[in-house]
């Protein structure tokens, strides 16, 4: 089972997700309160511009459509009106095939946000629960308005453990935990939840059945097909190695138009990838004889990014200031050429300095006859031997490459990266080599003018220090994120179009504007913080406490809509098409709490004097508990929450901040007082022993 995340987190979770926008058939009763329902509509691979349709309780009916590359939908539904049933029908898969497929789930609960996927396990789950509570099939029982759907409702824990029970039976993964209906999640390789419904698709292919057929086998006590075995993965790349520092942060979906064809590429921390094209997906390990990576922003290619198994499989795709912007000429999927490629997304800001930072430290280094010399590399990625030194700020050119070799290849080795100075009068260059599978610098290389040497590195001369603790504002942090104007179309139903665009303006220093008024700032207490995708601007003055802002981001950073309150238990749902923000500086952030710190713990994992230590790559670490930035830069659990900037009235963390970050089973929450130093921590491990599933937590002071 997945470790649990803070509610807070959850609830921001849930909400990044929901960020179709609807188009609904009954107004009448949005005034009274409302629950924004939504999820991720897929069959192993996202439904693109699907048809989503809700029929709820007294009649009340909403519809709305899934986004173009997620499949994730939203809709605004009176909470009075739950539980609603869901369809999904119509559109495409991953943007490709049609799609033919109808899939049924429900919205149940109560709350602000609820989460209703939409996929072929929730359909099975429900196709049980409405013979068993109504005795119609799922379709004829729909078509009917969704009679009884509260006692359908109560039927689906029942028939969701049955399945889930069958599935494991039948030798499938199933996390322990596991609710297909709410469990938020993304249609992408990898995803345990995804990974599930594409073995399901696999087993039914391969018995030759249609889902149609599958389904009303099932309902009438058939059984599931066994999965089917195929080879494993090949062994991932270790956890140290090289590669991995950059997959980390180039991690995502990079979506292109390729003379029309459309191709999908999708980055996965461990170094493998795959290529979504002609309808087909080619997986590939980082492990395949003659994998490469190679970054090069020297003169003429800026930019540019290549990926590839060998000759026949590579890619080029170009970057601006770190965000995907288009592709190469000749992409090459297993020998086949693609024309120039156009219109990247893509979910991470890439910047060669971040990898080389992570470096930074003093390395001695043994130079021929220019002596014993020190490679230093400092926080700023300057690197600097024997008195040479380039900055990023005066390179034009900057080149990374990695790899993988097998007998015969003519690829690199070893992973490198350099920055240089080329042309002109006075060209330099500083070029390090790393031990890819350890990531330890073993040889460096320098020019100066007409003078080269290459240095054999034997190590650090001292650990890397750890900086003292700055007092960092977190609202500043997302003000330099985020700083700017957007513009919001929200409902009101007073004017003729039943929307009304809205100003929401956040500055440097974190505060933030609605229509010009301060929502929070130096004359409006509050908070603002950012969880995955999220940002919240809230006031908090003790009064109503109103207005609060949230702001939705996809994927790729791209605003998508909103939430405003105004009035108590009153929100209304806003819609955007952009702009495209930048994606929160997550690693960057964590870092510049660098600091260590003896603390006494209480739990049962880890208890007794320990030390805290966040260094400065952004890895944080107590006791036996590390969370590295591969961690939560592959999951993105994150909160930073600033309440003492702007003086909050009363919070769940006493005018403090808060950084939270977690990975799959582990999680730390610290908590800083207002002058930056450590107050209080909260940690959280998790484990799955023999089925068994066991989560420990406790706190620490300093």
């Amino acid at each position: 089972m997945n470790f649990r995340i803070p509610a807070a987190a959850c609830a921001a979770a849930l909400l990044l997700a929901l960020s179709a926008c609807s188009d609904n058939d009954d107004h009448a009763d949005i005034m009274a309160p409302t629950s924004t329902v939504g999820g991720v509509a897929a069959i192993g691979s996202p439904l693109t511009a699907a048809d989503v349709r809700l029929a709820c309780r007294g009649g009340v009916t909403r519809t709305t459509t899934t986004t173009s590359d997620s499949g994730s939908w939203s809709v605004l539904v009176p909470s009075s009106a739950l539980p609603c049933a869901v369809r999904v029908n119509g559109g495409r898969i991953n943007g490709g095939t049609t799609n033919t497929a109808v899939l049924y789930s429900i919205a149940a609960g109560d709350g602000d946000t609820l989460v209703s996927n939409i996929t072929p396990l929730t359909d099975l789950a429900m196709a049980q629960a409405v013979r068993t509570a109504d005795g119609r099939s799922l379709a004829d029982w729909y078509a009917a308005g969704a009679p009884s759907a509260e006692q359908v409702t109560a039927s689906i824990v029942a028939a969701q453990a049955a399945l889930l029970t069958e599935l494991r039976d039948r030798g499938y993964t199933v996390p322990e935990g596991f609710n297909p209906f709410s469990d938020v999640f993304q249609a992408i390789v990898g995803n345990l939840y995804d990974d599930l419904l594409e073995a399901v698709a696999t087993a039914l292919a391969a018995a030759g059945q249609s889902f149609e057929e599958f389904r009303a086998s099932y309902v009438d006590g058939g059984d599931i097909p066994a999965t089917v075995v195929t080879p494993g993965p090949a062994p991932d790349v270790p956890a140290t190695h090289y590669i991995r520092r950059h997959w980390a942060i180039l991690e995502g979906i990079y979506s292109f138009d390729c003379g029309g064809a459309p191709l999908r590429l999708r980055l996965n921390t461990n170094g493998s990838f795959s290529v979504e094209a002609d309808g087909s997906t080619r997986n590939y390990s980082a492990t395949t004889p003659d994998y490469f990576f190679n970054y090069d922003a020297s003169p003429g290619r800026p930019d540019d990014i290549m990926v590839g198994v060998g000759q026949g499989t590579q890619l080029h795709f170009t970057l601006n200031n770190g965000q995907g912007t288009g592709a190469q000429p000749d992409q090459k999927i297993e020998g086949k050429a693609f024309t120039q490629c156009s219109g990247t997304q893509v979910s991470s800001v890439y910047t060669l300095p971040q990898i080389i930072k992570t470096f930074k430290g003093s390395y001695a280094a043994s130079c021929g006859d220019a002596g014993a010399q020190v490679l230093t590399i400092g926080e700023d990625s300057k690197l600097s031997i024997a008195g040479v030194s380039v900055t990023v700020a005066e390179a034009n050119s900057l080149i990374a490459h990695d790899s993988l070799q097998s007998e015969g290849s003519t690829v690199f080795a070893d992973g490198t990266f350099k920055l240089a100075v080329v042309g002109g009068n006075a060209p330099k260059s500083v070029e390090v080599t790393v031990d890819s599978p350890t990531s330890t610098i073993k040889k460096v290389n320098y020019r100066n003018g007409s003078t080269n040497a290459t240095c054999t590195v034997s190590g650090p001369t001292t650990e890397p220090p750890v900086p003292a603790p700055a007092n960092v504002k977190i609202a500043q942090k997302i003000g330099a994120a985020y700083a700017g104007s957007y513009t919001l179309s929200c409902e009101d139903f007073s004017t003729s179009s039943g929307r009304k665009d809205r100003v929401v303006t956040i500055a440097a220093n974190g505060s933030a504007n609605l229509d010009g008024a301060q929502i929070v700032g130096p004359n409006s207490a509050g908070f603002v913080s950012v969880v995955n995708k999220t940002i919240n601007l809230f006031r908090d003055d003790g009064g109503q406490s109103l207005p609060k802002v949230l702001l939705y981001t996809d994927d790729n950073g791209k605003l998508t809509g909103g939430t405003i309150s105004e009035q108590p238990n009153k929100s209304i749902a806003c819609t955007a098409n952009g702009p495209n923000l930048a994606i929160f500086p997550l690693q960057e952030t964590v870092a510049s709490y660098a600091r260590s710190v003896s603390v006494t713990c209480t739990g049962e994992a880890i208890s007794g004097a320990q030390t805290f230590v966040i260094d400065a790559a952004g890895k944080a670490s107590l006791g036996s508990l590390s969370i590295t930035p591969e961690d939560y830069l592959q999951f993105r659990f994150f909160e930073f929450y600033d309440s003492a900037t702007f003086n909050a009235a009363s919070d769940r963390s006493g005018n403090r901040s808060q950084i939270y970050i977690g990975a799959v089973g582990k999680s730390i929450y610290a908590y800083l007082n207002r002058d930056g130093s450590l107050s209080s921590l909260l940690y959280g491990v998790s484990t799955t022993t023999n089925g068994v599933q066991s989560t420990k937590q406790g706190s620490c002071t300093p």
